[in-house]
């Protein structure tokens, strides 16, 4: 109903007007958002449809997908881990437990995406 109504348009065109950087183009925004929305197989099926059709590089691919799974780790994190680590643990340490795996996660993430982007 979205789609009819024109409402995936009018937000690709107001997407690509406010963000538009040299590392990720817009294009690469859908790579991200099925990261986050959906599992993150979705993005890596997105981003290789991207990478077949020529719209993203290699270099472009590996930051998006990369992006995608940094902002999707809280909703996974609640999903699946918070359950099971206040489960074996007191509810205080599991979210404890939790969050520190997470915060050193995306920071090696970080980390790793910053030296491959230098390198690469």
């Amino acid at each position: 109903m979205l789609n009819l109504n024109g409402f995936f348009r009018y937000l690709n065109d107001a997407l690509s007007s406010h963000i538009t950087l040299s590392i990720m183009p817009v294009e690469s925004l859908s790579v991200v958002m099925l990261s986050f929305a959906a599992e993150f197989t979705s993005g890596f099926a997105a981003a290789g449809a991207l990478m077949d059709a020529g719209i993203l590089t290699t270099k472009q691919t590996v930051i998006a997908l990369l992006l995608g799974n940094i902002t999707a780790f809280p909703i996974r994190a609640l999903r699946h881990q918070l359950p099971r680590y206040m489960g074996i643990f007191s509810p205080k340490m599991g979210l404890q437990l939790l969050l520190s795996g997470q915060i050193f996660r995306v920071i090696s993430i970080i980390a790793v995406g910053l030296f491959y982007y230098v390198i690469a």
